[in-house]
Order: C-alpha cells, then sequence, then structure tokens
C-alpha cells in the first residue's frame, strides 16, 4: 500500500493549495479514462503491484458538499478498480461508499456527498489482474 508520497489533500471551493496540489473547483470538465485523464484539475502517477492497493493521497475533505470525480488511466492488459472510502466518525472504521469496478484498466467514478459534509474521504486504486504504473485525475465541485 506504500506509493510515492502521502499528502492530506483538501477541497476548497477557493482552489486552496495544500502539499503541493491545487485542488479545482466547478467549472471543470473532466476527461475520460480513455484520454488519459488529462482535463482533471489535479493529477498524480504511482505504481500498483499485484492484488496490491495503492493510495496516492492520504485523504481527502472538504468542509462542504460537493461532487468528487476521479479517473483511473492503467496499463493496458491489467484490471485495476477504484475505490472511495467515507470515515463518518474519525475515531470509527472506513466504509466504501462508492467503486468502479469494470474489467479493464481505466476507470471513472463519481460521487456527491451530501448527506456527510466535513467527512474524510479516502480513494484507493487496487489491482485486481496484473500491475503497472497508473494515472490517477481528481476533481471537486462545490454543490
Amino acid at each position: 500500500m506504500l506509493l510515492l508520497s502521502k499528502q492530506k489533500v483538501t477541497a476548497l471551493a477557493s482552489a486552496t493549495v495544500l502539499a503541493s496540489l491545487a485542488l479545482g473547483t466547478a467549472g471543470a470538465s473532466p476527461a475520460s479514462a480513455a484520454s488519459g485523464c488529462g482535463g482533471y484539475s489535479n493529477s498524480t502517477t504511482g505504481t500498483v503491484y499485484p492484488g496490491g492497493n495503492a493510495s496516492p493521497w492520504s485523504y481527502l475533505w472538504s468542509p462542504t458538499p460537493g461532487t468528487y470525480t476521479f479517473c483511473l488511466d492503467g496499463p493496458d492488459g491489467t484490471n485495476l478498480d477504484l475505490v472511495l472510502e467515507q470515515q463518518p466518525d474519525p475515531s470509527g472504521p472506513w466504509v466504501t461508499v462508492a467503486s468502479a469496478t469494470s474489467p479493464g484498466p481505466d476507470e471513472t467514478l463519481t460521487f456527491t456527498d451530501t448527506a456527510f459534509p466535513n467527512t474524510i474521504y479516502h480513494v484507493s486504486v487496487r489491482a485486481v489482474r496484473g500491475s503497472g504504473q497508473y494515472t490517477l485525475g481528481f476533481a471537486f465541485d462545490q454543490n
């Protein structure tokens, strides 16, 4: 599960820069995974190993409700999944709230946070089959 650098990411409507990652706001027009996730306001690359999980950002947090959109572009011939988990209680367990699990390497995932503003989220790339370098794009649009 160790991957490059772990960062706390705060999604704010004012495009705040935190931990060297500028988060985008409304108006982002995310691209599909097939186009390489290049249209996202934030992206990172990493490596996921066979049967493993990679977490490019330690967690995501927003003080307002909004929509999280993720794009995963993985290597051909692999099966990678994208999983979004929520921690409703800071001392409680992580709960899966959304996932994208097609049989291929590319995924897109959209999750609208309306019930739990001020909740912590965590996104993971999971290697179901194969391994390799991926690109993960991320955008946040305030509701």
